[in-house]
């Protein structure tokens, strides 16, 4: 999900069509105000809705012959002024989860799709025997210059087109359904109790075709428009869809030393690849790599607590900015530092295979590929331990003091 970092937030609530009223024309500065604040009856806050608390709609398509309203059993049928839905995988379960937000309270409900696990075959069979594909598209498009033979980078507008035996499947990759939303950028496709994709097709906007066949189910697919955009030079690259557990406490690598012997380390980057020319100050002892893009939102909002953190540690502690987005040029990510000033040192120079060594350990220690998440190594390189998002002060420094203590 992109956002324009152009436009000021608050650039709808202060215009005119916002505060006019549409029959009179004249500004109605109190209309946020008495929005916000609600009413008081009977000792509980009433809130103001424009809709007429009229609660939403949830229907289920049963094969394409007829609905079923199941707004009460889903949960759907929220109260709230509900302004707009966006649909995701949120669990990477295979499943479609809904995301919906309100202009009351609350701001925003998060609805985990579970029809899978309902005993009764008339709604779903058993989650093992029911199988989807995943597909994220990626036109060959990246320039701010229009060009006809070429799609947006997203795929907007593409159709896809599935094969499973005598079945025939065609969806159309949309932006969104709702006022400033967007739906989650992979695909998330329904097969039923079909094992295998016979032909899988993509019909891109600029009119290109590209073809798939015998693909397995329950996977992800990442299909380009062009081969030489794709990190193997392939149309399409077939990746592991569904996560491992994921344990709910942070993890750590526990890393020993004494006696001057050299134990095996759970996991080394090549600090040397990942650097470059960068020199090291003599008193770093740890180095701190959180990846990053320059599209990152999530990643410019943590900017000043990392800024903070980096001069409580002073030089006992190096941040470097791990760029992981590989269509983003060296003269981009130039740019943006010199506009931007992050927190860290921002890896320009870093080729596929240092991205990928940082990535993959990520991967591995913290089963996501979101961002930001953080490596913590000592000047070799050992990772002593990894973070989802960025650690503050007092991590840093207990593990800088764990180290120093075990180094002697």
């Amino acid at each position: 999900m992109r956002t324009d970092r152009t436009q000021a937030t608050d650039t709808f609530r202060k215009s005119s069509e916002w505060a006019q009223d549409p029959f009179t024309q004249q500004q109605r500065p109190d209309i946020d105000s008495r929005y916000v604040k609600g009413t008081e009856d009977s000792d509980r806050t009433r809130w103001h809705s424009f809709s007429g608390h009229e609660r939403n709609s949830f229907f289920l398509n049963h094969n394409g012959t007829n609905f079923e309203n199941a707004s009460a059993l889903s949960g759907l049928d929220n109260i709230a002024d509900s302004r707009v839905w966006v649909r995701w995988d949120f669990d990477h379960d295979g499943a479609v989860d809904i995301a919906m937000v309100n202009a009351d309270f609350p701001l925003l409900n998060v609805y985990r799709n579970k029809i899978a696990e309902l005993p009764q075959p008339s709604i779903a069979h058993s989650a093992s025997s029911q199988h989807f594909i995943a597909i994220r598209l990626h036109g060959a498009h990246h320039s701010s210059q229009p060009a006809m033979n070429l799609s947006n980078r997203d795929g907007i507008g593409a159709r896809i087109r599935l094969t499973c035996g005598p079945r025939s499947i065609l969806r159309v990759h949309n932006c969104g359904e709702g006022f400033a939303a967007q739906n989650s950028g992979t695909e998330l496709i329904g097969l039923g109790t079909a094992h295998q994709i016979d032909m899988l097709e993509i019909l891109w906007p600029s009119g290109r075709t590209t073809q798939l066949a015998n693909v397995a189910t329950d996977q992800l697919i990442e299909a380009f428009e062009a081969s030489e955009t794709a990190p193997h030079g392939e149309h399409f690259e077939q990746l592991t869809y569904k996560p491992r557990q994921r344990s709910q406490q942070r993890v750590t690598t526990t890393i020993e030393y004494g006696d001057g012997r050299e134990l095996p380390i759970a996991i080394k980057l090549d600090v040397a690849r990942l650097l470059g020319n960068t020199a090291l100050a003599d008193s770093t002892d740890l180095l701190c790599f959180t990846t990053t893009a320059t599209w990152c939102e999530a990643c410019h909002r943590l900017q000043p607590r990392l800024k903070a953190t980096r001069d409580r540690t002073g030089n006992h502690v190096q941040f470097f900015g791990v760029p992981v987005d590989s269509l983003e040029t060296p003269a981009e990510l130039s740019a943006f530092a010199t506009e931007s000033q992050p927190a860290y040192a921002l890896l320009t120079h870093l080729d596929d295979v240092g991205r990928q060594q940082v990535t993959q350990a990520i991967e591995r220690l913290l089963n996501t590929q979101s961002l930001p998440c953080t490596l913590v190594t000592d000047r070799a390189g050992n990772v002593l331990s990894a973070y989802l998002s960025v650690p503050d002060t007092s991590e840093l420094g207990r593990l800088r003091q764990s180290y120093l203590i075990s180094t002697r």
